[in-house]
């Protein structure tokens, strides 16, 4: 399966281990050099972050599970 902008933000997520916005997480993923593994060429991929992450019931349980684990 294809890296996809879930798979981003996971990454991203998981290693800054904090809660950030969509375009934190891109601006993020930019500083980690991860952005290129999506293979985005479009505008905002942030937005394209919101749109998928507020679909993806996965994401959402893994957004809870590190909220437990980093006790915000």
């Amino acid at each position: 399966m294809a890296y996809s902008f879930i798979d981003l933000a996971k990454e991203t997520l998981e290693i800054v281990n904090e809660l950030l916005t969509q375009k934190e997480i891109w601006g993020n993923a930019i500083e980690l050099n991860i952005t290129n593994k999506v293979g985005s060429s479009g505008k905002t991929p942030w937005n394209t972050i919101d749109r998928l992450t507020d679909e993806n019931i996965d994401f959402k349980q893994f957004i809870c599970d590190l909220t437990e684990d980093i006790k915000v």
